[in-house]
């Protein structure tokens, strides 16, 4: 099913928007603030929930729309989200004495916290429309999550970063051929 593959990209996309946020966030505020981004994404997504329980006797009739809305907007926010903060005159040294810096900080949650609520949308109305399937689309969240994360551990593997690359390049070998026999194989029948 096509929905489960938007799914699994949904998913890697924010798992690897996650991994984006940490390391801009090390660059343009040091490191401080790379570690609130595991709480932004439980944010969004907790955020998410209470949405979609709130108001999914209305979402649920208008599926595909409310879906591509999410999705369309998870990839503008993503971007925009960033490209906003920037904008901020958030200086982390004078939060201590400028209450300013307080709102600009909420301000900033709020503004990453957009995508990973718009992520989780689709997938939580996902699993709320096709409840017959939530195995099938809990396992395409997974993949999609662990596939993106394992392609970037794999890259610092091959770049000489963190060394933890090769644990999960070891652990990940058993399952890339017969992913890459699928998709060869997929392809040949095209």
């Amino acid at each position: 099913m096509l929905l489960f593959r938007a799914i699994a990209v949904l998913s890697a996309a924010a798992i690897g928007y996650e991994i984006l946020l940490m390391r801009l966030l090390s660059i343009t505020q040091w490191h401080h603030f790379a570690y609130l981004i595991i709480s932004l994404a439980l944010l969004g997504y907790g955020a998410s929930g209470t949405f979609l329980t709130l108001t999914q006797h209305w979402l649920l009739p208008r599926f595909a729309m409310v879906f591509i809305s999410s999705a369309v907007l998870f990839s503008l926010s993503t971007t925009g989200s960033f490209v906003l903060a920037q904008q901020l005159p958030f200086i982390l040294l004078e939060v201590m004495w400028d209450y300013r810096q307080w709102v600009y900080l909420l301000t900033l949650y709020l503004l990453f916290c957009v995508p990973f609520f718009c992520a989780a949308t689709c997938i939580g109305l996902t699993f709320a429309r096709f409840k017959e399937h939530i195995g099938h689309i809990y396992r395409s969240d997974l993949l999609g999550a662990g596939g993106d994360d394992f392609g970037h551990s794999f890259r610092f593997h091959r770049g000489g970063g963190i060394g933890l690359g090769a644990v999960w390049t070891r652990r990940g070998s058993a399952l890339s051929p017969t992913a890459a026999g699928q998709t060869q194989r997929d392809n040949d029948k095209r």
